[in-house]
Formats: C-alpha cells, structure tokens, sequence
C-alpha cells in the first residue's frame, strides 16, 4: 500500500537534501490523519529545486501520483536572506 511508500519517500528526498541543499537543518514531520498520509521536509539550505535535476523530484512526484496524491516542493515562508531553503510536502490519500 501507499504506506510502504513513506521510507523510500523520505529515503530518496533525504538524499536530495544532503546532496544538492546544502542545509544546516532538514525537519521531517510525517502524519497520518483522517484520509491521507503527509511527508513534510523544510530545510535550510540553497534550494532543492534550484540545485537538484528535476529527474529526482519527478520519481517522487510519480510516487505520489500512482497513489492519487501531490508533491509540492517551494520554499519556506520563514526564509532568512542568507538562505533560501525549500519546503516538500508529499501527500496522498489514505484506504
């Protein structure tokens, strides 16, 4: 199920993070509440989109989508001018 999917979610999007982000801090939250399963990470750092092939976001954004979810991937509303940081929320619904 859509549940299996949360280690290899945070498995491929942690990489991303320590690869490409360059950040001091990642904060993780994962909750699962009424009809669907949430993976939030925010980190830090340069930004993941701008730093990262698309191809890496593109294999979580499928993950997502096989389960009739989302990713969205920005940045923070908390941005400190030394950093730019991103914000990935990966949902999908719950049976």
């Amino acid at each position: 199920g859509g549940v299996d999917d949360v280690g290899a979610v945070l498995r491929e999007a942690l990489t991303k993070f320590s690869r490409h982000a360059r950040a001091r801090t990642v904060d993780v939250t994962v909750t699962a509440s009424g009809a669907q399963l949430c993976i939030e990470i925010t980190d830090d750092g340069v930004g993941l989109a701008a730093t990262t092939r698309r191809s890496g976001l593109e294999n979580l954004r499928r993950r997502a989508e096989q389960r009739g979810g989302t990713l969205d991937v920005g940045t923070p509303a908390w941005t400190r001018t030394d950093t730019k940081g991103t914000h990935l929320r990966w949902t999908i619904p719950l049976p």
